[in-house]
């Protein structure tokens, strides 16, 4: 008898956990909702502009570079050994200033992206948990895991005009 009491009180418990477990799931397309922040283009405009200026800066190392070592080429045999050297430590010079803005570039850009992407993702996610937690959604995932999915169940709209408040 004490078994079967056990055995059922288990059983009782084990629906319940069950019932409260039940995952009601909404999909958004986090992109989506992204490229429609207010904040969105202006900001990557900012880092393309820093892109541009960045990899300006590369290519003027690099055409001095390229120049002065044309320069130097064309000159060699002209050349006595005291600007031989001289001309191989600018050309070592422009190479390690050209490596230098080479390494900086990806810093700078990584960087960048903190600075001006990253918070507008948390602003996504933010507003996501936010409609999710309205609609009593326990459960989201992106809109490109699915071909076919109920439309009552992607809450990207909503969250876009989440966005569209702030």
């Amino acid at each position: 008898m004490k078994k079967l009491l056990i055995f059922s009180a288990l059983v009782i418990a084990t629906i319940q956990v069950n019932a409260q477990s039940e995952v009601n799931m909404a999909i958004v397309d986090f992109d989506a909702a992204l490229e429609r922040h207010p904040k969105y283009e202006a900001n990557m405009a900012t880092i393309a502009s820093q892109r541009k200026r960045l990899e300006a800066g590369i290519d003027t190392l690099s055409a001095a570079f390229n120049q002065k070592l044309q320069t130097y080429q064309a000159s060699f045999f002209d050349l006595n050994e005291a600007d031989k050297k001289v001309v191989e430590q600018e050309l070592s010079q422009l190479e390690q200033e050209l490596n230098t803005a080479r390494e900086n570039y990806g810093k700078q850009m990584q960087e960048a992206e903190n600075t001006y992407l990253k918070p507008l993702e948390g602003n996504v996610q933010e507003a996501i948990n936010t409609v999710a937690n309205q609609k009593g959604f326990n459960f989201v995932t992106s809109a490109g895991l699915f071909y076919v999915a109920d439309s009552s169940r992607d809450i990207t709209t909503l969250v876009i005009e989440l966005l569209g408040k702030k």
